[in-house]
């Protein structure tokens, strides 16, 4: 008798902008082990290349499912590191890992006070696809992006899978976070 096969895992990182969700797939990253597709990352060396935000928008996500996908299918973990507001995004999520017999799971990085989100925003290092603050748009977005008080963007309430769903409070400490992630996952007692 051999030891049974090592897990393998998609998760797709949810959350507003500052919520942790990059730093959560960087740490999570590490103890899985799993690699990360940043999608601010992909999206930032998309708008370099002098492309507009638009089509930067829609080239995103298709660079990131195929290396999502490239990735799954040479028996690597995936950590999916997006935003995740729109159900079509868990669908081809959850479609991808089925694909690759990989478990799928959801992650949502939660900050409930938005003086500590706009403080998170305000401080991290960005890129270039990414906001300053929730008021501040990346310049690049221009007129593509919804004008107005984006705290009320804030407020909108993520799509989320009905299974094997792990919300957290992301404004406890980094380590909490990781290990509430494993645990309910089943890589920590």
């Amino acid at each position: 008798m051999g030891d049974a096969p090592p897990r393998q895992f998609l998760i797709q990182m949810s959350g507003y902008p500052g919520a942790g969700k990059s730093t959560t797939a960087a740490n999570l990253s590490h103890r899985m082990p799993a690699l990360v597709v940043d999608h601010d990352v992909i999206k930032s060396g998309i708008l370099e290349s002098g492309c507009d935000w638009g089509l930067a928008s829609k080239l995103t996500y298709g660079v990131g499912k195929a290396m999502a996908e490239y990735y799954l299918q040479n028996g690597h973990s995936v950590l999916l590191d997006s935003a995740c507001f729109y159900p079509e995004i868990i669908i081809s999520g959850k479609a991808l890992a089925e694909k690759y017999n990989a478990e799928y799971w959801y992650v949502e990085c939660k900050v409930n006070d938005n003086g500590a989100l706009e403080n998170r925003l305000q401080i991290r290092v960005s890129h270039r696809s990414q906001r300053t603050s929730m008021n501040q748009l990346p310049s690049d977005a221009g007129d593509n992006v919804v004008k107005g008080d984006a705290r009320a963007l804030f407020s909108k309430e993520p799509a989320r899978p009905d299974q094997n769903c792990i919300v957290v409070d992301s404004s406890s400490t980094e380590e909490t976070v990781q290990h509430e992630v494993m645990k309910r996952i089943g890589l920590e007692a």
